[in-house]
């Protein structure tokens, strides 16, 4: 698909603008729908057989059109950029502090180290180094130092995937384990190919399809977790925290895959 720099970069903003509908659409299922647990009113279950069930098929569909359109996009264009612009710049600073926070809060939720949140300690710190030198200019996008980084915010979300899968089979805080876990594969799939490209072995299809559906996913758990929490009481303030957390990432991705899609092949 040969398109042009300016119709290029009309994908990242158009999936930033459907995850944001999706997720508008899902709080307004959610409220109208849910229904909490008697045990445990963090707790809270909708209806499968009915509008969840839609969206649920809506997003699918929209995932599907999304990573075909993205990666016949990539293919003229130079994969991940090496620019560094001020919103890149800030929202790589705003990383360091999110992954630890992200980490420490399930520190508080287990009410101490354990193997898993240590790893998520360990894995937060070492990208959040990372992050932090690439905002001063310290570090550069194309280079081992910055593979490492971005290998480690992998780590991070990865230990966060078994970890939330763990605890969400043993005690399910909320109806939302699909969304969550889909999104939280794709940020990690995006890091992987982030850390790929930063060691010049690029796969630039993928790179941009899997941020492509940060883009799309991201929102659609984040958003209605933290308003339905503070709206109706549901899921915790761990939770909360986390999705902050993410939408910083998610940001910080919006901003990548941007200049990315501008940039033409062999240009960087």
């Amino acid at each position: 698909m040969n398109l042009n720099n300016k119709t290029r970069k009309l994908i990242p903003l158009t999936a930033m603008l459907v995850g944001v509908v999706l997720a508008v659409i899902r709080i307004f299922v959610i409220l109208g729908n849910a229904v909490a647990d008697d045990a445990d009113p963090s707790y809270y279950y909708v209806d499968a057989n009915g509008s969840a069930l839609v969206l649920a098929i809506v997003t699918a569909v929209l995932c599907a059109i999304a990573a075909v359109l993205t990666f016949l996009a990539s293919k003229n264009t130079d994969g991940a950029s090496s620019r560094l612009t001020r919103p890149a710049s800030l929202f790589a600073l705003c990383m360091a502090p999110a992954l630890v926070l992200s980490a420490l809060s399930y520190c508080y939720v287990d009410g101490g180290i354990t193997v898993f949140t240590a790893l998520l300690i360990l894995t937060s710190l070492l990208s959040a180094v990372g992050f932090g030198m690439l905002s001063r200019d310290i570090l550069k996008y194309k280079s081992i130092a910055y593979a490492v980084t971005v290998l480690s915010a992998t780590a991070f979300y990865l230990v966060r995937i078994l970890y939330d899968f763990v605890r969400q089979t043993a005690a399910p805080l909320d109806c939302s384990g699909g969304y969550h876990f889909i999104s939280l594969i794709a940020v990690m799939l995006f890091f992987m190919h982030e850390a790929r490209c930063a060691a010049k072995i690029p796969q630039k299809g993928l790179y941009l399809v899997f941020g492509t559906l940060v883009l799309v996913t991201l929102p659609i758990f984040t958003l209605p977790a933290i308003t339905v929490y503070f709206t109706s009481g549901y899921g915790t303030v761990q939770t909360v925290i986390t999705s902050i957390c993410d939408i910083i990432a998610y940001g910080y991705i919006a901003v990548r895959l941007w200049l990315s899609f501008g940039s033409n092949v062999a240009t960087e």
